[in-house]
């Protein structure tokens, strides 16, 4: 289970950023009328365990953070995760439980989520993308999938990629 309080949340400079500091940010930024924050989770298998990273991005036309974001990782050692419907689940949910965190700390957070399903059939997510997506505009968020899903396929993915090179080596 996430948690922005306990979780230890980084930058994209991979430096450690207090709750309360990332925080103070976001409802800094949500003073702002075009803004946006979005979330996404990516996850990989790891030797005999799974990390999952989250991510919450900030988007500012008014430069104010813009483009900023914070990241978490988590190692779990759960064999359960080796089924794919039940990984992009957790995925979803941890994102979710973000979403709703802010929701709730924020005066305008308009948040956005991203899940990491491609809409093309080859990929053995997509069959996964119409119970996503109904699960993330169920608890009231914007969603976006592959390849507009750039917060998890991309920037979680890039920080889920390299935990698992260091915790590999």
């Amino acid at each position: 289970m996430t948690c922005l309080v306990s979780d230890t949340w980084k930058n994209g400079k991979r430096k450690i950023v207090p709750y309360l500091d990332m925080l103070k940010i976001l409802r800094d930024v949500s003073e702002y009328q075009s803004h946006k924050i979005i979330i996404g989770t990516d996850s990989v298998k790891s030797q005999q365990s799974f990390i999952f990273t989250s991510t919450i991005c900030i988007f500012n036309e008014y430069e104010n953070y813009d483009r900023t974001y914070f990241y978490n990782r988590k190692k779990i050692k759960d064999d359960s995760y080796y089924v794919l419907a039940k990984r992009l689940l957790k995925e979803t949910s941890d994102s979710i439980e973000i979403a709703n965190f802010l929701n709730a700390a924020l005066d305008n957070p308009n948040l956005e989520i991203h899940i990491d399903v491609n809409t093309d059939p080859k990929h053995k997510s997509s069959k996964f993308k119409n119970t996503l997506i109904g699960y993330v505009t169920g608890c009231g968020f914007e969603c976006r999938v592959k390849p507009e899903s750039f917060v998890a396929s991309s920037i979680a993915d890039n920080h889920t990629r390299k935990a698992w090179c260091v915790i590999r080596n």
